[in-house]
């Protein structure tokens, strides 16, 4: 009719429901109270109860850690979380796990900066001390003759013989800076090449793009332009 609804899949509408108080049952979640479509919350890497543990709807008080029915629907979220599908976390400083059903209290901001500068230190002088010992065994052939550490280095050296007899380094960087212009091309002057140019280049972008502030320091963690900068001198 003009005033009755059928139910929204998966909710519940017993006599007298109207929009506003439409019973959702744990695990799901509504914009608000003049939306009819139900979300149901995903796990976010966890077992199928996460998104259970987060969305408690509105079916029971009781089972929304005590609060009134009315209370529990503003948001049909758990104590501890907020927001779209309940995934962020109502404290200050803490984030949702990798679980997808607790919030942690994050690292403290120079701790991981800490773990951050102390991971690119180590990997800066292992990769030093690799090149160093191959520039110093460059002309000799005791290591190379070595049953381990023989076969790496001859690979090594034909490796490098070929890319300075076909000229590879300038060649990389033409095709290295074709593809900076490919990228930004669409975002900066509204221009967009063909298919068969950008294709691969879209896909290498999503491959190898890597938020390194994410990898010590999750998300809800560290506020925008702190991440911002953290990725804009991550090259240094």
């Amino acid at each position: 009719t003009d005033y009755c609804k059928p139910c929204p899949s998966d909710a519940a509408c017993p006599v007298g429901t109207t929009l506003e108080t439409l019973v959702l049952p744990r695990g799901f979640w509504r914009a608000s109270f003049s939306s009819a479509e139900l979300t149901e919350c995903r796990a976010f890497g966890g077992d199928g109860q996460a998104g259970q543990a987060r969305c408690v709807g509105n079916v029971d008080p009781g089972e929304a850690s005590g609060r009134r029915v009315q209370e529990a629907g503003l948001d049909y979220c758990a104590d501890a979380f907020a927001g779209p599908e309940c995934q962020l976390c109502r404290e200050p400083n803490h984030y949702l796990d990798a679980d997808g059903a607790a919030c942690n209290e994050c690292v403290a901001v120079g701790t991981a900066a800490g773990r951050m500068a102390g991971t690119a230190l180590g990997l800066c002088v292992a990769f030093g001390l690799v090149a160093l010992a191959y520039s110093v065994q460059r002309g000799q052939t005791e290591w190379r003759k070595e049953r381990f550490i023989g076969l790496p280095l001859r690979i090594a050296d034909r490796t490098g013989d070929a890319i300075y007899k076909i000229g590879l380094i300038p060649k990389f960087k033409i095709l290295f800076g074709f593809y900076q212009v490919c990228l930004v091309l669409s975002t900066t002057y509204s221009a967009r090449l063909p298919e068969r140019y950008t294709g691969w280049t879209e896909a290498l972008a999503e491959a190898v793009f890597i938020d390194w502030s994410g990898i010590v320091l999750p998300v809800q963690c560290l506020p925008h332009k702190s991440r911002l900068v953290a990725v804009a001198i991550s090259p240094i």
